[in-house]
């Protein structure tokens, strides 16, 4: 016998006796039963319905999330290349500002040889100066003397 034929007869009984001990007939006291029964009846089927919706909300959820952790395992990935590209790109940044450090080093030496070089040719120019003095000096000298030695005769 099934639960529900088990249940539908305690009901009758209990029915039965209270309509023997009351002035109340069975339909008076079963009409009530069955309209609660009839309601629950209605509240399973909605709460089964409201069961089916809440499953399908869960699952699309649940799929939701699983999109949405693809699309953060993704972009985890892309910004792991991204930043090794930023490594890369600073680690070549420092090394271009540590040669041109030492191009500046340089060209500041050179810039000092550069200076070096200009006063040794303004000494040489000076000195060129002076011993072309020196020259006409004694080429007026010579001059003077080949007159002077001119007058004797030997």
């Amino acid at each position: 016998m099934s639960a529900r034929k088990t249940k539908n007869i305690i009901i009758n009984c209990i029915v039965k006796k209270i309509a023997d001990t009351t002035k109340f007939s069975r339909k008076e006291l079963l009409m009530p039963i069955v309209k609660v029964s009839e309601q629950m009846t209605e509240l399973a089927k909605g709460a089964a319905e409201g069961a089916g919706e809440t499953r399908k909300l869960i699952e699309m959820t649940v799929e939701a999330v699983g999109k949405g952790i693809t699309i953060a395992d993704i972009t985890a990935e892309n910004m792991s290349e991204v930043m090794v590209g930023a490594k890369e790109t600073t680690d070549k940044m420092k090394q271009m500002a540590d040669e041109l450090r030492e191009e500046a080093n340089h060209m500041y030496e050179i810039d000092e040889n550069v200076s070096k070089v200009a006063e040794i040719v303004d000494n040489n120019s000076a000195t060129s100066e002076e011993t072309a003095a020196v020259s006409q000096e004694q080429t007026a000298q010579v001059a003077t003397m080949v007159q002077l030695l001119s007058q004797f005769k030997i």
